[in-house]
């Protein structure tokens, strides 16, 4: 498996794309941004992760960076409290917790869900316009997403 300093290093080469980035280290932050900053990546970068307090310290660090929370268990008010953009929930966790989906939408956050593989939950997230879905089935969400 490439490191990320080996993982950025092919990036470069390629056009520009947002890299959707997730931090699982609390302790690795600071070095995660400072690679960042080496690579002259961050316009480029996303954040995500399931730590609460990694997610802090990375929008503390870097405010125009958007950061997305992934552990599922915080309301969309409690985000906006928090100055996070948004969260990338699994899918059932979105899917049970629709009122979340509802009062982020109000809030102008975005929000997404993950683990999206099969037919009937990429169509539950076009139906209800989620900014980021997760899924590694590529083409068939593509050809939901022309229908």
């Amino acid at each position: 498996m490439p490191s990320l300093r080996e993982y950025f290093q092919a990036c470069k080469a390629l056009p520009p794309c947002m890299l959707f980035l997730e931090v699982k280290d609390l302790d690795s932050v600071e070095q995660i941004l400072a690679l960042v900053d080496e690579f002259s990546f961050q316009e480029r970068v996303v954040y995500l992760s399931f730590s609460k307090t990694a997610c802090v310290n990375i929008k503390t660090a870097t405010p125009k960076n958007e950061v997305f929370y992934l552990n599922g268990d915080l309301s969309p008010d409690e985000l906006l409290e928090l100055n996070l953009d948004g969260f990338i929930y699994s899918f059932l966790t979105l899917r049970d917790r629709q009122h979340w989906l509802n009062r982020a939408k109000v809030l102008g956050m975005k929000h997404g869900a993950y683990n999206v593989d099969r037919k009937a939950h990429l169509k539950w997230c076009l139906l209800n316009d989620i900014t980021y879905a997760l899924t590694d089935n590529l083409i068939l969400f593509r050809e939901l997403s022309t229908e």
